[in-house]
């Protein structure tokens, strides 16, 4: 009953320390979290930098066209269109 309420923040205030409410972490009176190791491992990472040059090049190029085609050819075609609508008014 009792025991399954008690504040966790209490319980570590009354063993030296506070609980850091964004990690959980014990953090003891003098500013290091207790209960960790100290030591840091790193894993080497092998990045694939020029595996893909072929298909990311060609992709690249792709939306770049498409770019340009969005860009361009709205105004092209309005221009097309219109000059057509004017030879069809002129001829008729």
């Amino acid at each position: 009953g009792a025991s399954g309420s008690q504040d966790p923040a209490a319980a570590a205030g009354a063993s030296g320390g506070t609980i850091d409410p964004d990690t959980g972490e014990l953090i003891t009176n003098d500013g290091a979290s207790g209960g960790g190791d100290s030591s840091v491992v790193a894993n080497p990472v092998t990045l694939a930098s020029g595996e893909a040059s072929g298909l990311r090049g060609a992709l690249m190029a792709l939306s770049a066209l498409l770019l340009v085609g969005v860009i361009i050819g709205p105004p092209l075609t309005a221009r097309a269109l219109a000059a057509r609508t004017r030879r069809r008014e002129g001829s008729g």
